[in-house]
C-alpha cells in the first residue's frame, strides 16, 4: 500500500474505534444516568489501552488484517442473522451495568471487579496474539484468496481461539462494570458465538485444504477440554 492509503486506513480504523468507545460509553453512562460510573472510567481507560496498543501492532505488522478486520459485512444470511443477534446481545451487556448502577441491584465486590480487569485484559491479549499469527482472521466467514491452514499456536488448543478470546472479554466487561445481570446477555452471547463457530466450520471444512484433518488433530472448538 502507498502511504497516503496507509493513512486512510488508519483514520478509518481510528474514526472506527472511537466510534465504538463512544457508543459502550453512552450505553453505559446513558442507562446509569450519572458521569460517577466509576467502573465505567475504569473500563473506558481499559479499552482504550488495549483498542490502542492492537490497532498500533496491527498497523505495523499486517495492514492487510487490519482492512478486513473493519469490514463487517456478512455474506452469508445465516451469519447475518448471528450478527443481528449479537448486536443486540452486546447492547445489552454494555446497558445492562448502567442500569444496575442507578438501582443498586448487585453490589459486586471489589475483588471480583479486579478480577474481570484481569480476565479482560488477558482475553484481548489472546485477541492480538490470533490477528498476529493468523492474517486470515477477518470478521466476515468465508474463504479468502491462497487462505492457509493455521494448527499452530492457541489454535492447536482450540479451533477458534478468536471466539476463546472475545468470551473472556465479555465475561470481564460484565465484572469490570460490576454487574452480576449482565452475565446473562454475557452468557448467551457466548452460546451464539458456539453456534457461529458450528456454522463457520461447515464453510471450512467445504473450502479450507486440510480442515477436516485438522478437526480431528484439535478436538475443542472453543473452551480447552471442555467443548
Amino acid at each position: 500500500m502507498p502511504d497516503k492509503t496507509h493513512s486512510h486506513l488508519l483514520v478509518r480504523v481510528l474514526v472506527k474505534a472511537a466510534f465504538v468507545i463512544a457508543v459502550m460509553a453512552a450505553l453505559f453512562f446513558g442507562t446509569a444516568g450519572s458521569f460517577r460510573y466509576m467502573n465505567g472510567w475504569i473500563y473506558l481507560g481499559t479499552i482504550t489501552i488495549t483498542l490502542g496498543t492492537g490497532i498500533t501492532l496491527l498497523y505495523r505488522n499486517d495492514k492487510a488484517l487490519l482492512e478486513k478486520r473493519i469490514n463487517t459485512k456478512e455474506k452469508e444470511t445465516k451469519q447475518r442473522f448471528i450478527v443481528i443477534i449479537s448486536a443486540i446481545l452486546m447492547t445489552a451487556i454494555y446497558a445492562v451495568p448502567g442500569f444496575d448502577f442507578r438501582f443498586g441491584w448487585s453490589g459486586m465486590p471489589v475483588v471480583l471487579v479486579v478480577a474481570g480487569e484481569i480476565v479482560l485484559i488477558v482475553g484481548y491479549y489472546l485477541n492480538l496474539n490470533v490477528m498476529l499469527i493468523n492474517s486470515y482472521a477477518s470478521r466476515v466467514v468465508e474463504i479468502q484468496d491462497n487462505q492457509k491452514l493455521i494448527d499452530t499456536g492457541l489454535y492447536a488448543i482450540v479451533r477458534h481461539p478468536m471466539y476463546m478470546a472475545i468470551s473472556l472479554v465479555y465475561i470481564g466487561t460484565c465484572l469490570v462494570l460490576g454487574s452480576y445481570f449482565a452475565l446473562i446477555p454475557c452468557m448467551l452471547m457466548i452460546l451464539v458465538l458456539g453456534y457461529r463457530a458450528v456454522n463457520e466450520e461447515k464453510t471450512l471444512m467445504n473450502g479450507l485444504d486440510g480442515y477436516s484433518e485438522y478437526m480431528k488433530k484439535t478436538r475443542y472448538r472453543i473452551i480447552p477440554y471442555i467443548w
